[in-house]
């Protein structure tokens, strides 16, 4: 089976600062894959490398046997750390807004889980908490279906309760099976029970790189422990 998922020697330069030092992964069709490591660390970079939206310095890239591209751009659904809304917006407008991009958008899907998230549709977007957005970017993700899914610090500066929700919805999700996934945090704790593999970043590069459960036989310790070793109490 090809990968799905396929960059090497990936290298990324803003000015003089390296954000990525010759990255190499191949990461499968199916897997889940933590992408982890402190600020400033490369991830948020890597992904947006692998949506097209930021280009590298050199390197290889290969999403779905093809250079990313509008074309295979269409089967992976990205979701920023950054607010992408129209605060003026009402929520319900926004998911129709968003169904008029996406051929594979499910907007009674997408209706159902505001529904059950208690976000009111009839809301603007710039009135909804911090949490409240953070989770309608998620649901706006997965009420596609891409085969794809690339997350980014979907916990970051949220409450305990938004976290468990959005943790909840992505199990969900990617339990349907056959979907790829990579989700970027230093929320590592909460995520473990369904992360396969963790890749851990650190300065631009990759200093670990293993599946979860043989991670945790080899060194009789959590990946939350791993990580803290690895990066104290850098965030």
């Amino acid at each position: 089976m090809s990968p799905t998922i396929e960059v090497a020697n990936l290298y990324k330069k803003y000015g003089k600062i390296v954000a990525l030092a010759n990255v190499s992964l191949s990461i499968k069709e199916g897997q889940i894959v933590g992408l982890c490591g402190p600020n400033g660390s490369g991830k948020s970079t890597f992904l947006r490398i692998l949506t097209g939206i930021v280009k590298p310095t050199r390197g290889y890239i290969n999403i779905l046997g093809d250079r990313p591209s509008k074309a295979n751009r269409k089967a992976v659904a990205y979701v920023s750390e950054n607010d992408v809304f129209y605060k003026w917006m009402r929520v319900e407008d926004h998911l129709k807004f968003i169904a008029g991009f996406y051929e594979d958008f499910n907007i009674q899907k997408a209706f159902e889980l505001v529904k059950a998230e208690g976000i009111g549709p009839k809301l603007k977007v710039g009135e909804l908490s911090r949490g409240n957005r953070q989770r309608l970017k998620v649901i706006s993700a997965v009420s596609r279906s891409p085969r794809i899914l690339l997350l980014d610090e979907p916990f970051s500066g949220i409450d305990m309760v938004s976290r468990e929700r959005i943790m909840l919805m992505v199990r969900d999700f990617l339990f349907e099976g056959g979907r790829t996934a990579i989700i970027s945090t230093h929320f590592v704790e909460g995520l473990e029970g369904i992360l396969e593999r963790v890749v851990f970043f650190k300065e631009g590069n990759v200093v670990l790189d293993e599946i979860c459960e043989e991670l945790r036989i080899k060194y009789e310790k959590s990946v939350k422990s791993i990580y803290f070793e690895i990066f104290g109490g850098e965030k």
